[in-house]
């Protein structure tokens, strides 16, 4: 039975607008991310010296050049994000923490993991 309508597959259209959606709410997620990181890292201790911060807390920030460097990378395409930094001490501090070595703060990926259900709830929102 014809009833003379035509079939139109918009299948291409709503993938785009699903992609672009899924794209905003990942850089909506990252860019959260980031400044819940930076936060986390100027935290001020009221200790001096060359580390005013103890095992278990954020490294305190003495110079600033930690936070200012730790940066965001998103792909949109991918859908991926990345948070980073090229400061080599903030691998230091975050590796020796991993490992519960003297002298490591984890910093990222304990923001991370504090923050989880902030970026969950980012990432799900609503995309069409």
């Amino acid at each position: 039975m014809d009833s003379g309508q035509k079939l139109v597959w918009h299948g291409e259209e709503a993938m785009k607008r699903i992609t672009a959606g899924f794209g905003a709410n990942l850089e909506d997620a990252v860019s959260f991310a980031l400044g819940k990181v930076r936060r986390n890292l100027k935290k001020k201790q009221n200790r001096t010296g060359n580390n005013p911060s103890r095992p278990g807390e954020y490294p305190a920030e003495i110079t600033s050049i930690l936070a200012k460097n730790v940066t965001e990378w998103i792909d949109k395409a991918q859908l991926r994000g990345f948070i980073g930094t090229n400061v080599l001490y903030g691998k230091w501090l975050e590796l020796k923490g991993i490992a519960n070595k003297p002298g490591g703060r984890r910093w990222l990926g304990r923001t991370l993991e504090e923050e989880v259900s902030g970026i969950k709830a980012k990432l799900e929102k609503k995309v069409l």
